[in-house]
């Protein structure tokens, strides 16, 4: 599944460095035809665990075993899985979102983090301001220039 996904990935990327804004639909019937065939063969390779009907029926569902989840789940959530497939816009993988975090952790670390429940929230909405400046391509510091001049260009 990691090796077909990354297939798609590259595919996607190809795309988009030839403009295009959306894969062919033939691309994308023979791929969502694979993804079909990979959890197939999931299946196959992890069934349902038995229940012996000899002894006594436990209560709740029957356990499954972690790799059945997964397989259940990426069946369950393949327009999900699949979404940086057919709109450009949703990324592969969520690292943009971990970047965003990783300043707050680091503060955290670095001075025991915020001291008040109002620091942090300064500190979150001075660091958002930023993120937002960086994803829409803006300049950071001219941007923050502004701000002090009372011009802001989001509010």
């Amino acid at each position: 599944m990691i090796k077909f996904l990354c297939k798609v990935n590259d595919s996607v990327k190809q795309s988009k460095l030839e403009y295009k804004s959306a894969l062919e639909p033939s691309v994308i019937s023979k791929f969502e035809l694979e993804f079909q065939t990979i959890i197939d063969s999931g299946y196959m390779s992890n069934p349902q665990p038995e229940v012996d009907p000899n002894l006594p029926k436990p209560r709740g569902r029957v356990k499954r075993s972690k790799p059945l989840n997964l397989i259940l789940r990426l069946d369950l959530q393949r327009i999900q899985t699949l979404g940086f497939m057919y709109d450009f816009a949703v990324p592969f993988d969520n690292n943009l979102a971990e970047r965003d975090i990783r300043m707050t952790k680091l503060k955290q670390k670095i001075s025991g983090s915020c001291r008040s429940e109002h620091g942090a929230n300064i500190f979150a909405r001075i660091r958002g301001y930023i993120s937002t400046l960086k994803k829409q391509g803006l300049p950071v510091l001219d941007a923050l220039i502004n701000i002090f001049l009372g011009i802001p260009l989001f509010v």
